[in-house]
This record gives structure tokens, C-alpha cells and sequence, in this order.
């Protein structure tokens, strides 16, 4: 049975796609990626796939070539999810298709040995907030605390180690890393804290078993909120 026929069929268009307007382009590309996203099988991802392909969408569409790399990492299917990226990210001028290529590798539970991210870099390519986030849950998951440390010096070096939502992620990658002295450190230098920032710091204390500690980050949290 084809996977939504009737939105499928709703979204056909002619062969000269191209003399389309661009508001039916742009309507059909946004149904598109919702279609991706609803997705419960392997064959209706690659419908969908097969659709943007014959209809123009790829692989200039950077948002639904990202839609279809995660979905085919949900069904475990990361070589076409790698496919897809080499022919796209040509067309990708930010770090956003390689961070979605780097969490399709910890979505399957492939290890690529930080190839993507090291090949990023190599391209020139700018990491983001996101990309550290992605990185650094990868060397936790892994056990790679030297690589993750490596990591922590590009932060500082790019200078976002004063941005908060990388802040929680080196928290919880020294954290879950069992180096709960660097992990307080990180929290001591964050110039900006957030919720996440103090109930991540108040659990590994309590995790560790130090629960006074705990208690002492609890009252600053309640002491620095806001009237």
C-alpha cells in the first residue's frame, strides 16, 4: 500500500515543475518534509525520497535532504543517509548538514570514529553550538574523554564557551564522563546560566553522593531566581 496516496497525489506536480510559482513550490516543499516526518517505515521514507528526487526538491533542498538523512537513521538505514549527504552538502554553506550527519551516526548507534567532524573541520566548515552538543554527546556515549576534552579546546578557541547551551553540554559530557572536578569548573566559568545549567550541576552532585553539595547549588538556584 502506498504510504499516504492521498497527500502523495496532492503534492504531484506537473514535469515542468520548474515554470511552477513559487508559492506552490514553496507549499509543496513544507508538505514534504511534514510527509518525511510522519514516516513509519523504510519504504515510505524512500517514496518520499523518490518523490523530492523526481520533482527537483533534491539535493538543492538542504531542510528536506536533513528531514530524510534522520529518517533513514531512524530505520537504521545510515548508507543512504550518508549518500544523500555527499550529494548535498555541496549546496550547505553552514554547519547545519554535518551536524544532522553526526547525529544520524548516534541515532543508528554507528561509531564513525568523529570522521564527519574532523572532516568538517578540515573543510572549513565552522562548528556551531550544535555541533558540540552533537560531538560531545558522541564522546560520552563512546567513552572518548581525550577526544571530548580536544573538543572543549575548540570551544574556547572559537570562543563559545561563553554560550550557555554549550556550556550544559560540556556539563554533561564531564558529567556523564565520571570527571565530576572539570564538570564544577565548567559550571564556576559559565559567565550565563540557565535551568539546565543548575539542575544538571544539583543531579551529578547528588549522583556522586554529594548531597550537602547539592543542597548548597539548590539554594543559589532559588536565591538567583528572579522575584
Amino acid at each position: 500500500m502506498i504510504f499516504h496516496s492521498h497527500l502523495l497525489k496532492n503534492l504531484k506536480l506537473p514535469q515542468n515543475s520548474i515554470h511552477l510559482s513559487s508559492t506552490i513550490h514553496t507549499y509543496t516543499h513544507s508538505n514534504l518534509i511534514k510527509l518525511c516526518n510522519l514516516t513509519n517505515t523504510l519504504f515510505q521514507t524512500k517514496q518520499v525520497h523518490a518523490f523530492s528526487l523526481i520533482h527537483g526538491f533534491l539535493p538543492h533542498s538542504i531542510s528536506l535532504c536533513a528531514s530524510l538523512i534522520l529518517q533513514y537513521a531512524n530505520f537504521g538505514n545510515l548508507t543512504d543517509s550518508i549518500l544523500l549527504f555527499r550529494r548535498s552538502f555541496l549546496h550547505s554553506r553552514t554547519a547545519f548538514l554535518w551536524n544532522t550527519l553526526i547525529r544520524a551516526h548516534s541515532i543508528a548507534g554507528v561509531i564513525d570514529g568523529f570522521h564527519t567532524y574532523n572532516r568538517m573541520v578540515r573543510a572549513g566548515v565552522k562548528p556551531d553550538d550544535h555541533t558540540f552538543a552533537f560531538v560531545l554527546k558522541g564522546c560520552s556515549d563512546f567513552g572518548r574523554v581525550e577526544k571530548g576534552k580536544e573538543v572543549h579546546g575548540v570551544v574556547f578557541k572559537l570562543g563559545f564557551d561563553r554560550d550557555v547551551f554549550v556550556g550544559n553540554t560540556l556539563l554533561m559530557f564531564y558529567g556523564n564522563s565520571g570527571f565530576l572536578g572539570d564538570a564544577m569548573k565548567v559550571f564556576d566559568e559559565m559567565p550565563d546560566r540557565d535551568k539546565v545549567s543548575w539542575n544538571t550541576v544539583i543531579g551529578l552532585c547528588s549522583l556522586n553522593g554529594f548531597y550537602n553539595k547539592a543542597l548548597c547549588f539548590l539554594r543559589e538556584k532559588v536565591a538567583e531566581a528572579p522575584g
